[in-house]
């Protein structure tokens, strides 16, 4: 029972407490018992994920339709791998009859970009990744398929596919030659390099190649590869000091924040990868070296970032693919021990800029900028810009720390409720918004990231009340040299009119007495920034005499450089 209802329920207004829960406090979590936390059962994503969908009405009926406990999906679905693998196989053998008669056309004059697909059978799959590839981009392209010693259909795939050209070998010469035989037929100013066990989702190729053509320094852009059961493949891959490597968050679900920005990174995936033409004939291709395969692609990205461009992980590229679909006539792990040996050796000076390995390493190491300064930003809400006010000026920060060169990590106060397609469109790309945790989980988050931020940026002087416990748990994890407070707009001497013009509230509180109480916890800051010239005057007064205070903020990348706060 809540005292603050009792009154309405005592004057018959409501028959009981749980009619009055039942109407106002499921929309406030408020507990229906004390030993059922629903604020907390809300915050799992899932929950979130289907209330918002309409699946529910709200938190309490999602938590009493499943007595009160979440179901791991995520361990079905990693255990079911075996079955959804079995009904993509299917799903290809049913299609083939349908792709037959459609008569797929790649016919061409001038190509976009050129596709290099590598085949050894599996005819029916490949036939349906050469129709998710039409089906994704409508404009020209070079299709080339090197059928590598194949018995099936692949030995006449040209009969039934308008416009493709066909290398053929008569034994399986591997991903890694095939692929450098097709190159010298290349006339697209991009190449991708296809599995033929995948299936690429809307948009894939116009964000592919969109990347490409909006920056010129990126050599190479890969994929958010989807496996069969709906778990990450990688979020793009990281290599380690000793030259071995690892997938980015496999395992994972798609949707997680950390799975959903821009960035560089080490190398993605020869599943998808789409280079630059020119780049890629000035590197001759895949390295023999590491024929017939492992370490291809790693060893071509490295040597594109050794040629001074960048490799990139694009999430709005989305493949799902069915991972070892095609692969089989290489026995794994001595063939990867001896190319990792190699890679090691071909490429010592890079590596020894890469982290050893070791899983509290993984987010320090995802990305390949090694130099990049990495900005914490905490707002109450996320701050889209249809709220106007404060939060529109803090996505320019966000927006002008992105294009100054800094990682920026946004961290709600207050968990978003808006839908997904709402978040992705509000920030730059290179933002990691995280829109699945909140306050609670805040200590935790920064721990498991320790060291890594060189900033902690907080918004409004509201909010550094409400994070000093947590900043004082998490002392260790962040310098105490690196915490900014934004005022945003200094609050007691507007508070303190307000009183005054509606003879209301505390009048005998003095503005200096409401400025200490505002200002008790900015102690936390070796900066401060003010919105204007006056609000940074009231900060260098007598209530942090010893503190140095920015200007005000304008609009711009030149103006947030020009403060003396960055990183």
């Amino acid at each position: 029972m809540n005292n603050d209802v009792s009154g309405a329920v005592e004057s018959k207004h409501f028959r009981n407490f749980f009619e009055h829960f039942l109407k106002y406090g499921v929309h406030e979590l408020r507990k229906p018992l004390s030993t059922v936390d629903l604020e907390g059962y809300f915050r799992n994503p899932a929950v979130q994920q289907e209330v918002s969908r309409g699946d529910y009405p709200d938190a309490f009926a999602h938590y009493i339709a499943h007595g009160g406990k979440v179901e791991d999906d995520a361990a079905f679905q990693k255990e079911s791998e075996h079955v959804s693998k079995k009904i993509y196989h299917e799903m290809c053998r049913i299609r083939m009859p349908l792709l037959l008669n459609q008569a797929l056309d790649f016919t061409y004059e001038y190509p976009d970009f050129t596709v290099i697909i590598i085949a050894h059978n599996h005819f029916a799959m490949t036939l349906s990744a050469l129709a998710s590839l039409r089906a994704n981009y409508n404009g020209p392209m070079q299709v080339i398929v090197v059928d590598s010693g194949s018995t099936d259909g692949m030995r006449t795939i040209e009969q039934h596919v308008r416009g493709l050209e066909v290398i053929r070998f008569p034994g399986n010469v591997g991903f890694l030659l095939g692929c450098n035989a097709a190159l010298e037929k290349v006339r697209g100013p991009f190449t991708l390099y296809l599995n033929n066990d995948l299936e690429l989702m809307p948009g894939a190729m116009g964000n592919a190649l969109a990347r490409l053509r909006s920056e010129p320094q990126t050599g190479a852009v890969g994929a958010k590869l989807v496996r069969t059961n709906g778990m990450l493949q990688e979020a793009g891959s990281i290599v380690w000091r000793d030259g071995s490597v690892c997938g980015y968050l496999r395992d994972k679900r798609p949707d997680v924040p950390e799975a959903n920005f821009v960035r560089s990174v080490d190398f993605c995936s020869g599943a998808f990868l789409l280079v630059r033409s020119d780049l890629l004939k000035k590197l001759d291709g895949f390295d023999t070296d590491y024929a017939p395969a492992y370490f291809e692609e790693t060893d071509l990205c490295i040597r594109i970032h050794e040629a001074g461009f960048d490799v990139v992980y694009d999430p709005s590229i989305v493949v799902i693919h069915y991972e070892y679909g095609t692969s089989g006539f290489i026995s794994g792990a001595s063939m990867i021990a001896r190319n990792q040996e190699i890679f090691r050796k071909k490429h010592g000076a890079y590596l020894r800029q890469k982290n050893l390995f070791h899983e509290r390493l993984l987010v320090r190491a995802r990305s390949s900028a090694t130099r990049q300064k990495r900005i914490l930003f905490i707002e109450d809400r996320l701050p889209y810009r249809f709220l106007g006010s404060g939060f529109t000026r803090s996505n320019d920060v966000i927006r002008s720390m992105i294009d100054l060169g800094y990682h920026v990590t946004v961290y709600p106060v207050y968990r978003p409720t808006e839908p997904m397609e709402e978040i992705c469109s509000s920030f730059p790309d290179r933002a990691e918004v995280i829109w699945d945790r909140e306050l609670p989980e805040l200590e935790d988050f920064i721990k498991s990231r320790a060291g890594y931020y060189d900033l902690v940026w907080i918004a409004r002087t509201h909010n550094a009340d409400r994070l000093a416990p947590v900043l004082m748990q998490c002392a260790d994890a962040i310098s105490s040299r690196a915490v900014i407070i934004d005022t945003e707009a200094v609050a007691a001497p507007r508070e303190h009119q307000k009183r005054v013009l509606r003879n209301e509230g505390d009048l005998e509180q003095s503005v200096e007495e409401m400025l200490k109480h505002e200002f008790r916890h900015l102690f936390m800051a070796e900066k401060i920034v003010a919105v204007n010239k006056k609000d940074a005057e009231i900060s260098q007064r007598e209530w942090l005499p010893e503190r140095r205070c920015s200007g005000a903020y304008a609009k711009g990348a030149s103006a947030f450089s020009g403060m003396g706060c960055a990183a």
